[in-house]
């Protein structure tokens, strides 16, 4: 590889990471915080409501420990929206 197609390889990554930075700065802002935190404010009455929905957005930009914490969170608001929604079967 010439010296010239070595700096426009490294060009054009660093092109594809600035490019793509504004998109990751939105997920980790909206969808990771305040999406996330937005939706564990009140349980819904109904299971099948949109905040009970897993968020893959969010979840991209999440570390191991975030992602477990935040399906434990997501399972248990599931838990209760059902037992809301039809307490006779529990």
């Amino acid at each position: 590889m010439k010296y010239d197609e070595k700096i426009r390889f490294h060009l054009y990554g660093w092109w594809l990471v600035l490019k793509f930075f504004p998109y990751k700065i939105k997920r980790i802002i909206w969808n990771k915080h305040i999406m996330v935190r937005w939706q564990r404010l009140w349980i819904r009455k109904d299971e099948f409501h949109p905040s009970l929905n897993m968020n893959p957005k969010a979840m991209v930009e999440m570390s191991k420990e975030e992602k477990r914490r935040y399906l434990e969170d997501l399972c248990h608001r599931r838990r209760v929206a059902k037992k809301r929604a039809d307490p006779e079967s529990f």
